[in-house]
């Protein structure tokens, strides 16, 4: 398997999904997958990242890194998790649970969930039934790529990238991908929602999590899909009504990919 790139050829028993950053709401995902009617024998399930922390149910959401029909890549609460469990730096503790992390029990089950947030792909890539290219993951594409393969080569050739792609100096390795909120970030401050960005080459569309949207925002190829299901299991409640009164409502979205 090509490091840190994963693909997937079309489905061509079942359905496929993609569900925007989970954090822990185990009973809003089973029921996410009870409104699709979603069959574990032959449908798959694609995960944009951050699905732990926060929410009441984080290791049930990690214990499904081992079933055949989930899939996901890489989220910033994932490295954050694996670097509080396994570096010697305690400060990586310290900004995980800052951060709505919960330290998991010294056991074999850790050992096994750890390896498992090891191998994440920081992107996936789907064939679908239509022939379209869609990919994942979990923060964006840097806004000065606009060529997918490109992308892919440089992710599965090195553990960085470079200067070429590192736009504002700040994340020098793949941390890029799950960190950004550019293209979101210019987006919301124009009046006039124009694109900015050159199109993406070699990618129909893009789905990401990582920043909350108040519905799924598909803007210059990025279908952004976190809906802020954490929100009322982590923040205050006056804090998540003044959000409400801003007209985000906190929930899971799943979309099917066609």
């Amino acid at each position: 398997m090509e490091k840190h790139v994963k693909f997937f050829e079309k489905n061509t028993k079942g359905r496929d999904f993609v569900v925007g950053d989970i954090h822990g709401c185990y009973k809003e995902f089973q029921d996410a997958l009870k409104r699709v009617e979603f069959n574990k024998s032959v449908d798959r399930l694609f995960s944009v990242g951050d699905i732990a922390d926060r929410g009441p149910d984080s290791k049930k959401m990690l214990e499904l890194l081992s079933e055949p029909w989930f899939h996901a890549v890489k989220g910033n609460h994932e490295l954050m998790l694996y670097d509080a469990h396994t570096s010697p730096d305690k400060r990586n503790a310290l900004i995980f649970l800052q951060n709505g992390g919960e330290m998991l029990p010294d056991s074999t089950e850790t050992i096994k969930i750890l390896d498992n947030i090891n191998n994440l792909p920081y992107i996936i890539e789907i064939e679908t039934k239509k022939g379209r290219k869609v990919g994942i993951v979990h923060a964006e594409i840097p806004p000065n790529i606009n060529d997918w393969e490109l992308l892919k080569k440089k992710v599965i050739e090195n553990d960085k990238l470079d200067e070429e792609f590192n736009i504002f100096n700040k994340f020098v390795n793949l941390e890029l991908l799950i960190w950004g909120s550019h293209r979101i970030g210019k987006y919301r401050r124009q009046s006039d929602k124009k694109k900015v960005y050159p199109p993406i080459s070699g990618i129909d569309v893009v789905y990401v999590g990582h920043t909350i949207v108040k519905n799924p925002t598909l803007y210059e190829q990025h279908y952004y899909l976190d809906t802020g299901a954490f929100l009322p299991h982590w923040m205050p409640e006056n804090k998540v009504k003044m959000m409400e009164d801003e007209g985000f409502n906190p929930r899971l979205t799943i979309r099917e990919i066609r």
